[in-house]
């Protein structure tokens, strides 16, 4: 059950120690999902902790419209993290790079790879664009149903739907062509 929603309200009605609840609730995941942007551990965690910035900063308001707390704080995370990329590919283009460059097998958490085979499915979503990998990660690894990816991503259900079908695809022949010696 996401009680996200709740504690966040709490943490605005006073109660600062729900914040801690609601970093400890969220951050893994959300860390894991910005990781998909920017390909750099240390990188992805420092913006995840942006986002719950953003929620103590800002305070911006959760207007429950079916979506839960936890889609809702994943979408504060991206718009933080396109923001980062946006304004560090000014200064550099090495930054612009990032999304072609792949961690090596050491580089992956283990507690995400604990088998062989997830370590394939997981490089082989490394491989995709990355709007098909967003989709696909929200979907199948965060467990979130479409309206709420949809949020998220910022696009209609439609779109997210037709990303995760062509993501579906594109993963299938990755993983067809890795076990086929073709890459």
């Amino acid at each position: 059950m996401d009680t996200g929603a709740e504690r966040y309200a709490a943490y605005l009605d006073g109660d600062r120690e729900a914040v801690g609840d609601l970093v400890k609730e969220y951050y893994d995941g959300l860390s894991r999902y910005l990781f998909g942007f920017v390909h750099d551990r240390a990188l992805a965690g420092e913006l995840a902790e942006d986002a719950f910035v953003v929620l103590v900063t800002k305070k911006p308001r959760y207007v429950d419209n079916g979506a839960s707390f936890r889609s809702w704080l994943y979408g504060i995370g991206r718009k933080v993290a396109l923001d980062r990329v946006r304004r560090d590919s000014k200064r550099s283009r090495e930054v612009v790079q990032l999304d072609y460059e792949l961690p090596g097998t050491d580089d992956i958490e283990s507690a995400i790879l604990e088998k062989e085979e997830n370590g394939e499915l997981y490089r082989g979503l490394l491989m995709l664009k990355s709007e098909y990998r967003e989709a696909l990660w929200l979907t199948y690894f965060e467990d979130l149903p479409l309206k709420e990816v949809a949020i998220a991503m910022h696009r209609s259900e439609s779109s997210v739907e037709h990303l995760v079908r062509r993501g579906k695809y594109a993963l299938r022949k990755e993983l067809t062509d890795r076990l086929d010696g073709g890459k």
